[in-house]
């Protein structure tokens, strides 16, 4: 389930320099080395001005401010047994023959999490969608993981009252992934919700996606 409580105490238990540790692991505060020009790094607290409450806002998702890459290599990283890559646009390039005239190598970064941790994680996220608030994701006849998210937005550096960012990330088949996918919703009208209204978005794209790559 979704709760900013549980977060928040979790968060405050793994203390400052761990929290950060992790940032730092997760690619948060870099960027991911995309081959695409202009890409940035995430936006948080300096670690040296972190305070107890920014610590809480940032276990439960507030105030972190990253592109949807680092979305994405994040929940890849959990899915794919603990490793950070670096992401491309193009797997391959080949020539008019169908020769490969040049392959990108996505390369392992560093380790973020154990497999043991991956695993775990993977079961959690699985259980986002079959039992918890990301039911809205399910695909008939495939196991998926996935989070369901819902971020006030920060506009001219404070936050904008009635102003939100509705998501959900997860990935496909969640015992052997292949896929990961982001939905995001910029200032929804009425319902607000990642799950109530990206998570329909997330369901229908991957049932068209996985029927597609049989």
């Amino acid at each position: 389930n979704s709760c900013n409580v549980g977060f928040v105490q979790i968060g405050l238990r793994v203390g400052i320099d761990n929290f950060y540790k992790y940032l730092d692991l997760f690619g948060v505060t870099t960027a991911t080395g995309i081959d695409l020009p202009g890409e940035t790094s995430g936006i948080i607290v300096p670690k040296e001005r972190a305070m107890p409450i920014d610590l809480a806002c940032m276990s439960y998702g507030q105030t972190l401010q990253l592109s949807p890459v680092q979305l994405i290599s994040a929940i890849s990283a959990i899915a794919n047994g603990g490793y950070t890559v670096v992401p491309h646009i193009v797997k391959e390039v080949t020539g008019t023959d169908g020769q490969v005239l040049e392959t990108k190598a996505t390369g392992t970064v560093h380790r973020v999490i154990s497999q043991k941790t991956s695993d775990e994680l993977r079961t959690a996220l699985e259980k986002v969608i079959s039992i918890g608030t990301g039911k809205q994701a399910y695909v008939p006849g495939y196991r998926l993981a996935g989070k369901t998210g819902t971020a006030t937005k920060v506009v001219d550096g404070v936050t904008a009252q009635g102003k939100y960012l509705a998501w959900f990330i997860g990935f496909a088949p969640a015992n052997d992934p292949e896929l990961a996918l982001l939905i995001m919703i910029d200032e929804p009208k009425g319902a607000y919700y990642g799950g109530q209204i990206a998570a329909p978005v997330f369901s229908g794209i991957m049932r068209d996606v996985l029927r597609y790559l049989e």
